[in-house]
């Protein structure tokens, strides 16, 4: 009877043995544990390359619409990439396949920085950092992207003619991104500078009869047209009342225009 017994609990211990148990691995060929391990080839380069591509493609793709890019959607690309090329690391093909996506990163910052398309560029080299983070090779076009994004926004909310000083002031509404947040400006004529440094800017020059104005960042020496100009409605019920409490006296073109109305009603 005991030894009946031993015989089921030994059968019942060596069938546990042979199922399969959570983690185990299947390897192909493996018939009844006679069976001979395949050997799994490595992945190529080119598949490699597939993956690395993708977070690369899509900010690439984000770049040339040469818009503001979400934060997030850059860690989320940034993210992606990192996680991209350090899969497989250890394979043979993994060097080959950093080699090759490192070349067409680099590649694809180069174009973004010559047709400046910045916030696609920053974000492009942030994702070469993650390769390599002590490199210096884009460091100054990185700057170049931080400043031209960080440049204050320019808008005109209305033209005021000082009879006195026989010139144009120009009113106007800055925002500067790196502040998040818009600062108030005196009014301005031709020549005068203004904002606090780092965001000092110049008014250049009036386009034309008030078409818009050209205005410099002194920080990097660009120049650019501003033809912004928020609508006659609110230039003309604000002018008046914001000049009248400046130093600088004087009539706007809107009173100009009913005086000479008035005059020909006569």
């Amino acid at each position: 009877m005991n030894r009946v017994w031993f015989a089921l609990v030994a059968s019942a211990v060596l069938l546990t043995a042979c199922e399969k148990q959570p983690g185990d691995i299947d390897i192909p060929g493996a018939q009844g544990g006679g069976g001979k391990a395949q050997e799994v080839e490595p992945p190529t380069a080119e598949e490699l390359l597939t993956e690395m591509r993708k977070p690369l493609q899509a900010a690439v793709q984000l770049m040339q619409q040469n818009q503001i890019i979400p934060a997030n959607k850059q860690q989320e690309l940034v993210g992606q990439f990192r996680s991209a090329c350090g899969r497989y690391s250890t394979t043979p093909n993994h060097p080959e396949a950093i080699e090759r996506i490192t070349q067409e990163l680099t590649s694809a910052v180069e174009r973004g920085a010559k047709q400046e398309q910045w916030h696609g560029v920053l974000l492009l080299i942030n994702m070469y950092e993650t390769r390599k983070p002590d490199s210096v090779k884009f460091r100054r076009v990185k700057q170049q992207a931080i400043d031209y994004i960080n440049r204050p926004k320019v808008k005109i909310t209305g033209f005021y003619d000082d009879i006195a000083m026989g010139k144009t002031l120009v009113f106007l509404d800055v925002f500067i991104p790196a502040l998040g947040a818009s600062v108030k400006v005196d009014p301005v004529v031709e020549g005068d500078e203004f904002l606090q440094p780092p965001y000092t800017m110049r008014l250049v020059q009036i386009i034309g009869t008030q078409d818009g104005i050209t205005v410099e960042y002194k920080k990097t020496g660009e120049v650019w047209d501003v033809m912004d100009v928020i609508g006659d409605t609110k230039k003309r019920s604000i002018l008046p009342a914001q000049a009248g409490k400046g130093k600088r006296g004087g009539r706007n073109r809107r009173q100009v225009q009913e005086e000479e109305e008035e005059e020909e009603d006569f």
